[in-house]
C-alpha cells in the first residue's frame, strides 16, 4: 500500500525542518553564539521554534502514516496534514514576535493540538470500532 499522504507529509516536514534550522544556525552566527543561547531572546526564540517542531512532527506524521495505513478516509488524512503543516508554517512566526500569545502562534498550536485529538481519537475509533 502506498501512503502517498505520509510522503508527501513527510517531505514538506523536512523543508520546514530545513527552514528552521537554518533560522536557528543564522540567529546563533548574528550573535555569535555557539551553544545554548547566550540569553539572547532572539536566539532563544529561533532554538525554541526548531526545537517544538521537532517534538510535535514526530507524532503528528506517525499518526498521520497510521491512519492511511490503516485506511482511514482519505479526506481527514489529507485534512490532518494539511492543518499540521499550516500550524507548523504559522507557529515560527508566533514564537518570534516578542508579545505572546499572538494570532500566528495561537493558529500554530490549537492546529498542532486538533490534528492530535482528532488523529489519537479516531485511531482509537478505528482500532476498538
Amino acid at each position: 500500500m502506498a501512503l502517498h499522504i505520509t510522503t508527501s507529509l513527510a517531505a514538506v516536514l523536512a523543508f520546514i525542518l530545513v527552514w528552521l534550522s537554518w533560522a536557528t544556525i543564522m540567529a546563533r552566527v548574528k550573535h555569535d553564539t555557539d551553544i545554548g543561547d547566550a540569553g539572547i531572546d532572539a536566539v532563544r526564540r529561533a532554538v525554541r521554534g526548531h526545537g517544538n517542531f521537532t517534538e510535535y512532527a514526530p507524532l503528528a506524521l506517525a499518526l498521520v502514516g497510521l491512519l492511511e495505513y490503516q485506511g482511514a478516509p482519505r479526506i481527514l488524512v489529507a485534512a490532518l496534514a494539511v492543518v499540521f503543516v499550516t500550524g507548523r508554517i504559522f507557529h515560527p512566526f508566533g514564537i518570534r514576535q516578542p508579545k505572546s500569545p499572538n494570532f500566528a502562534r495561537v493558529v500554530g498550536f490549537l492546529s498542532t493540538l486538533l490534528v492530535l485529538v482528532v488523529g489519537a481519537g479516531y485511531a482509537l475509533y478505528m482500532t476498538w470500532a
